[in-house]
């Protein structure tokens, strides 16, 4: 997703010594993951332990949550410390919770969201520093209603080079089928295991491949998404033929069911390698993202568009 720029290394030395001055917002995986967390019945339970960047100390941290005529549906604000690492924050507690209580020790009390279109927006100080659309939707099956959470980020992939022996690692949203023929049967009425496997390739050539290995935490529930994340390379492959070339490369992951008898594409899209180092999207993460709306990150290369949603179908 990132763009090559002439001045691509002067951003990431300075982006590596920690985030440009004035950035504030969370990553993607805190939001998804972490504030965005609905329980199966529908009601919003936040958690805390993530971090957000750029918050001082005497700052307020909130979180509102609005339908989509601007109405207040719950909010949330949060005890933080800053400057955690470097210019990041960790936060470490829920101070306030409404419409009532505390979301650890009033869960009976947790506000319950019905199905639709809502906006999750982060205040800092008081200003509104990032913003994201979101759905609930709910899925009947055996008379049981399973509610789920998805937005715009299930079509986002990212990639970044491990320090250990991983070497290249991709993780994306997954965002699940709605059928629920697609899904096999277990107590819950839904679960699904995938093969993956990947490719890295440039100049149309492949360099790398990696898999076929079994997923079996693909059991989230339809319309449902849940990020994952897959080495494509392990280090002694990734440094030599990918990170020790600048150039622009290729990754490629498949998908198949047990029976690895169709792939299909599921990630695909192109990097670039500047100097040794994967650099940051400018476009989404850098000086020209809108700060509303940036995909927050110290290293990574993240790209909108490279998640397909092409699966194996359902057995017959």
């Amino acid at each position: 997703m990132k763009k090559l720029l002439l001045y691509s290394c002067m951003i990431l030395v300075s982006f590596n010594v920690v985030s440009r001055a004035g950035d504030k917002g969370p990553t993607l995986t805190t939001v998804t993951e972490s504030i965005l967390n609905f329980m199966d019945d529908g009601k919003w339970y936040p958690k805390t332990v993530w971090n957000i960047l750029g918050m001082q100390n005497g700052e307020e941290l909130k979180t509102t949550i609005k339908d989509m005529n601007g109405k207040i549906v719950a909010d949330a604000t949060w005890q933080f410390t800053a400057n955690y690492d470097g210019e990041w924050a960790k936060v470490t507690d829920c101070l306030k919770f409404s419409p009532t209580g505390h979301p650890s020790t009033a869960f009976d009390k947790l506000p319950l969201f019905a199905p639709g279109n809502y906006k999750l927006e982060i205040y800092a100080g008081g200003k509104l520093i990032w913003e994201t659309p979101f759905e609930i939707t709910k899925t009947v099956k055996a008379g049981k209603a399973r509610f789920a959470c998805t937005g715009p980020w299930t079509d986002i992939a990212y990639i970044y080079e491990d320090d250990g022996s991983n070497g290249g690692i991709v993780s994306f949203w997954f965002g699940a089928p709605t059928d629920v023929k697609w899904f096999w049967e277990n107590n819950d009425g839904y679960e699904r295991t995938m093969e993956l496997r990947s490719e890295v390739i440039k100049n149309g050539e492949v360099l790398i491949t990696k898999g076929p290995e079994q997923y079996d935490h693909f059991t989230n529930f339809p319309g449902q998404s849940r990020k994952f994340g897959k080495s494509v390379a392990y280090t002694m492959d990734f440094k030599p033929k990918v990170m020790s070339q600048d150039g622009e490369y290729r990754i490629v992951i498949y998908a198949s069911d047990q029976y690895k008898n169709q792939w299909n594409p599921i990630v695909d899209f192109t990097f670039p390698v500047v100097n040794g180092k994967i650099p940051i999207n400018e476009e989404l993460s850098g000086a020209k993202a809108d700060p509303l709306h940036k995909c927050i990150t110290s290293s990574a290369y993240y790209v909108k568009g490279a998640v397909k949603n092409t699966v194996p179908n359902y057995k017959q």
